[in-house]
């Protein structure tokens, strides 16, 4: 039988997921990651190559396409190599078969403000959006995220100005650490604690679900971080989230993983999409438990326990966001249900990098100073 080798893109926590599941389905996993991806160290990958510059990963694909003489099947992972191949290197999408959704769907997602637009022509709803160049007409609070492509922001995830002062002295902040205004989303805040944001994400064909998971992401550092979830068992909360999630995947017959962070309105009691990542999440190892042992991504029939996932380095430091819901309260979310824990990294069988941690973050503490 002739070799299936496939080339994952970026090594994070979904990274890892998506290699585990492939060396799973018999596949030679070859990595392309950064010096930090806890990832690089796991057994389910057979080569790893170490590179973040457009140069150096052309090099790495060259090598692979080389060695293996083929149009190989890929995957991307990371937001970092998305926007490297969308804006610097193009000719990835013909060098290599890449399974994410096509390069014009990945165009659309990655350009936030075309994102918005086409999800408002067809009934999926955003936060109301304004300029930071005009200040009128704005209602607060506002949240105010980055939206750069390169480089690492100087203001957090997601931001709260409660007033007009709050918001220039953000934006002010923003400006004398070179960050403009064109790479800054101001949105209409939602209102609410962790317990009304939502996760809707999973693997679809053609529009279709294959396996998807609905969670809310009670425990957060920073915020726009997840590092506890639930699984939601509320039949009408599902419905909500499906209403504004599946709209997109149905209108683009979208094929890959999709994630959607949503959040539902204290005061309205809408709905609301936050956020759209067109490829495997950083919590996506919740969908470990609900696939299938001898597929890559169906759904187990015989599983019918939910799933509570757990990130626990990051939610040693989560107890210093006032948005996060207790524990106690996260016990009740469950409402008597059956529940999988699932810590993040962790796999008897690929123990190298749940115990890598310190290590990379070390790495990543250095690679910040």
């Amino acid at each position: 039988m002739k070799e299936r080798v496939v080339v994952v893109f970026g090594m994070g926590p979904a990274g890892l997921f998506l290699s585990r599941q492939l060396k799973r389905d018999g596949a030679t996993v070859v990595a392309i990651g950064k010096s930090d991806d806890i990832g690089r160290y796991s057994n389910a990958i057979s080569l790893f190559y170490e590179a973040e510059s457009k140069p150096d990963v052309a090099k790495a694909v060259d090598c692979i396409t080389t060695r293996f003489g083929e149009k190989l099947e890929a995957w991307i992972c990371s937001d970092q190599y998305l926007t490297l191949f969308i804006e610097e290197y193009p000719e990835a999408f013909s060098l290599m078969n890449f399974k994410n959704p096509g390069e014009g769907i990945l165009r659309l997602i990655a350009e936030k403000e075309a994102l918005m637009d086409y999800c408002s022509g067809i009934g999926v709803r955003f936060p109301e959006q304004y300029s930071a160049d005009s200040l009128r007409d704005v209602e607060y609070p506002v949240a105010i995220k980055p939206n750069i492509k390169h480089g690492t922001s100087p203001i957090k995830k997601i931001n709260f100005a409660e007033n007009e002062n709050d918001l220039k002295l953000l934006l002010s902040f923003a400006g004398q650490h070179n960050l403009v205004s064109s790479q800054l989303i101001i949105q209409k805040a939602i209102v609410g604690d962790n317990g009304s944001e939502y996760g809707y994400g999973g693997y679809f064909l053609d529009g279709e679900v294959v396996n998807d998971v609905y969670f809310i992401q009670a425990r957060q550092y920073p915020q726009g971080v997840c590092c506890y979830t639930v699984e939601l068992t509320d039949v009408d909360l599902k419905r909500e989230i499906a209403e504004q999630t599946h709209k997109l995947i149905r209108a683009l017959k979208y094929s890959g993983f999709i994630q959607f962070d949503l959040k539902k309105d204290a005061n309205s009691h809408k709905m609301y999409v936050l956020d759209i990542n067109p490829r495997p999440w950083g919590s996506v190892s919740m969908l470990t438990k609900k696939c299938w042992q001898n597929g890559v991504f169906e759904p187990n029939p015989d599983i019918d326990e939910r799933i509570c996932w757990r990130f626990p380095i990051k939610e040693l430091m989560a107890f210093s966001n006032k948005n996060n819901v207790s524990y106690s309260k996260c016990s009740k979310m469950k409402g008597g249900n059956k529940y999988i824990t699932m810590v993040d990294l962790w796999d008897k069988h690929d123990i190298k990098p749940f115990l890598m941690q310190p290590v990379i973050t070390i790495k990543k503490l250095i690679k910040r100073v």
